[in-house]
């Protein structure tokens, strides 16, 4: 077990992270800007928190030189930083105040705040980006191979051109920083950082709003709710990580020797954001307003996936063991990759009120005219508990529900609540209720009865399904 401080740990991928590093056993602090996202995670891993392996530091603001001060003195100490913390977003004002200063301060900060306060630190990973690596100037540069190599040539005076320069800006001069600080300072830490391109995947953290959703995952969410349906914006750059491949290289890094004072460009494979807009209306044909074959935009360049820059991710796989070997040789496997994305996206970023207002109409008009279509909502392992009786699996519960005391029956829906169950698989618990007229009775009757709905190949069925009869209505 390794004590981690993980710096801002509501983000897309410290979430990710974070969970990794619990399941494995490690005792984690991790920073937030405030005690409200604190207590969101806290309850989203309370039995990790109750037996003290989670704990939490607030830092309101990473660009303050001295933000990490308090937050890297530890009883027991750290023996290891993983630093997420660093802004991903093009809607700012100010480049320099919103995007340099809290990538490049917040990094040289806690590095100087780690020397001089946690010198039980052995290992510092830092999330930087292949906006780091990446020379925009050279366009898709076919005949060019990426690998932690390059470095983006992008200049001081460039970086207050516009937003997009200055978050790859922002990532380089962080990066640069670091390693310089390692070279000058000569710290106790070795030092790793991660590199990846366009990150996609599961969303497991806290969102106030889709609105909120981090900046990669966005274009899915804006190619499903229609807004390339006349147009498909050009795709930048075509390649892509998995979260979940990304928060296993920051562990990996962590835990391994071998990856001290190197730098891990991770990428999984290409994508385009037309590839996003077919997938989404062949998979997930509730969506309306999508691209047709016609659209324009958002495609390959002429020559398809062949056109663009190749890329090396040889480290990440023989020194961090990431399993993306397959994306690795078959260059041409865009599409597959691309497939799994946007399903993982689509399912985690899905507007769950809505869902669950669809899913209660449905499940009370098809209980009402004929029970034996519910099967489709269920699996083998579902659960029905209804009054003081349980059964499992689709014929038991379906049998179960056939044979309920009361077959004539209307279903009445007063209320119908949401919230997402569990961050880590997408689950939606549904609590209803209502009134149900029994045939033959003159009163109705009140109800309640809660749903844990789970997604499954582009649709939700009935996890657990808990029943009860409450008085006579009025």
């Amino acid at each position: 077990m390794t004590r981690v401080l993980l710096t801002g740990g509501s983000g897309f991928i410290a979430a990710h992270t974070l969970r990794l590093l619990l399941e494995r056993g490690h005792s984690v602090v991790t920073t937030v800007r405030t005690q409200t996202k604190a207590d969101k995670i806290k309850a989203a891993y309370q039995s990790y928190s109750d037996k003290g392996q989670l704990g939490f530091a607030i830092v309101p603001d990473i660009a303050s030189p001295d933000a990490f001060d308090q937050a890297v003195i530890s009883d027991p100490p750290f023996e290891a930083v993983l630093h997420t913390a660093s802004p991903f977003h093009f809607n700012v004002t100010d480049v320099k105040k919103d995007l340099l200063d809290p990538a490049i301060i917040g990094t040289t900060g806690i590095l100087k705040s780690i020397k001089k306060s946690a010198p039980t630190v052995k290992r510092v990973v830092i999330t930087s980006s292949f906006a780091a690596i990446v020379n925009a100037d050279k366009g898709f540069w076919p005949e060019h191979t990426y690998s932690e190599d390059d470095w983006n040539p992008i200049t001081e005076e460039q970086a207050t051109e516009s937003p997009i320069h200055g978050y790859r800006a922002s990532k380089t001069f962080a990066e640069k920083a670091a390693w310089n600080f390692l070279e000058t300072e000569k710290p106790n830490f070795t030092l790793a950082t991660i590199n990846p391109p366009m990150v996609y995947g599961p969303i497991i953290h806290n969102l106030d709003s889709l609105e909120s959703m981090n900046t990669s995952n966005q274009r899915i969410l804006f190619a499903a709710q229609g807004k390339f349906k006349d147009e498909i914006p050009p795709t930048g750059v075509h390649v892509w990580i998995d979260v979940r491949d990304v928060a296993e290289a920051h562990v990996a890094a962590m835990e391994k020797e071998a990856a001290a004072n190197k730098r891990f460009f991770t990428v999984a494979g290409y994508f385009s954001n037309k590839e996003i807009a077919q997938i989404i209306k062949e998979e997930f044909p509730q969506y309306k307003d999508l691209p047709s074959e016609s659209t324009p935009g958002g495609d390959y360049p002429e020559g398809g996936v062949d056109a663009v820059f190749k890329f090396n991710n040889k480290r990440s796989i023989e020194v961090l063991g990431l399993n993306i070997t397959a994306h690795f040789h078959h260059r041409r496997q865009a599409s597959n990759t691309t497939a799994l994305l946007v399903h993982s996206v689509i399912m985690a970023t899905a507007d769950f009120e809505n869902i669950a207002k669809q899913f209660v109409e449905f499940y009370y008009n098809t209980f009402d005219g004929g029970r034996a279509n519910l099967a489709a909502l269920y699996r083998e392992d579902s659960m029905l508990s209804f009054e003081a009786n349980q059964v499992g699996g689709v014929a038991g519960i379906v049998e179960k529900l056939q044979n309920l005391p009361f077959q004539q029956v209307k279903h009445r829906t007063d209320t119908v609540d949401s919230q997402p169950a569990h961050p880590s698989d997408g689950s939606i618990l549904v609590l209803v209720t209502g009134a149900l007229q029994v045939d033959g009775q003159e009163q109705p009757m009140s109800f309640t009865q809660s749903f844990q709905l789970k997604p499954t190949e582009g649709t939700y069925y009935v996890f657990n399904d808990i029943f009860r009869i409450v008085y006579p209505a009025s």
